[in-house]
């Protein structure tokens, strides 16, 4: 064995046996990190199974329509409009996740009101055919519900859908958001209950056959941040690690990969800042797999102030603790290394930090 393949399994010895001192959330977060994360992969057989394993979500632009103060889309000109993916291209996608019997989470709607237009339903039907395993889940406001919108998502296969009721001014007024939520279930005809009651978040789930939903009002003072480089209110420096660009998949409406469901592509202030690629004509592993994709995870991957578009996002935050900063960047070194034996002894010392 050449002896940085040595320093290297030593590194990953000790790196083992720190995660058990790390919080559960970051735990998870980098339980499947793997170096093909960090670095272009052509192989196929490779970006499909790096994809496979690693994507939670993928979230699909299929139809564009929201205009709230929050939304990413609240200033862009989609929300004049009633814009489509295109029939080729959506299904171009659930033909590639098809291709690895893809059995997770996909979202047809990313920040838009996906209930605006039937063409939903059709979308939902394909899903379904080619990813009998998939959970099929949509976000809504729920504007356009009705019990016999109910019964065409069960037949169309959802699995899933969240509505949440929303205030453009983003006021929060609890008591109010209890009885918004309380009418709105008792309208559809569900039976509920509360999940969460607190000042600044309010929950409700309900069953409809096996269609799993759930209603709920946040402060938008509290959970607000900016969206993708998009500014929102409440926005703070980041210093966390950020997990999406990792776990989820993200095609806006006009083909364009994003790091995360908070970019807008089409955005003209950030003027292409995080497109990974055109998904039209090209596979979603390839596109995954990328240069551009590996560029954003590297930059991500650390407990560093965040620059750029990232720079205020507040969601998906972990907690920085000397543990958790020590054992990442620890991680870090062993995954990205140029030149493993100048970084040894540092990739020792951190990770040795993060011991109790």
């Amino acid at each position: 064995m050449h002896i940085l393949d040595c320093r290297k399994q030593d590194l990953k010895r000790l790196f083992e046996a720190t995660t058990g001192n790390m919080n559960q959330p970051l735990k998870r977060f980098i339980g499947f990190v793997q170096p093909e994360h960090f670095r272009k992969i052509n192989d196929q057989t490779v970006q499909r199974s790096l994809f496979k394993n690693s994507v939670e979500v993928v979230e699909i632009e299929a139809f564009g329509k929201k205009h709230r103060s929050f939304s990413p889309n609240s200033n862009i000109d989609r929300i004049y409009q009633n814009q489509f993916m295109t029939e080729k291209l959506y299904k171009s996608i659930i033909n590639d996740l098809a291709k690895i019997r893809y059995s997770k989470k996909i979202n047809s709607n990313l920040p838009n009101e996906p209930l605006a237009n039937e063409t939903i339903l059709e979308r939902l039907r394909y899903a379904r055919r080619k990813l009998p395993d998939a959970t099929l889940h949509i976000d809504t406001n729920g504007d356009y519900l009705t019990l016999e919108y109910w019964e065409k998502f069960q037949a169309a296969g959802l699995n899933s859908i969240d509505i949440q009721v929303c205030f453009n001014k983003c006021s929060f007024i609890k008591e109010e958001v209890i009885d918004i939520i309380d009418k709105k279930m008792k309208n559809l005809g569900l039976d509920y209950y509360w999940t969460a009651k607190d000042a600044d978040y309010i929950e409700a789930v309900a069953s409809f056959s096996s269609l799993r939903v759930k209603m709920y009002g946040r402060d938008l003072s509290a959970y607000a941040s900016v969206r993708g480089g998009l500014p929102n209110p409440g926005s703070k420096p980041r210093i966390s690690p950020c997990l999406l660009p990792f776990n989820s998949f993200c095609v806006d409406l006009n083909g364009v990969a994003v790091p995360c469901c908070n970019f807008r592509s089409d955005a003209p202030e950030l003027k292409g800042v995080g497109r990974w690629g055109q998904v039209d004509g090209v596979s979603i592993f390839e596109v995954y797999a990328s240069e551009a994709a590996c560029r954003w995870r590297r930059g991500l991957f650390n407990y560093a102030r965040k620059t750029g578009s990232c720079a205020k996002c507040g969601l998906g935050v972990y907690a920085r603790s000397r543990r958790n900063f020590a054992a990442l960047y620890g991680l870090k070194v062993i995954l990205t290394y140029r030149e493993l034996k100048n970084n040894l002894a540092t990739a020792k010392k951190y990770l040795r930090m993060s011991q109790p």
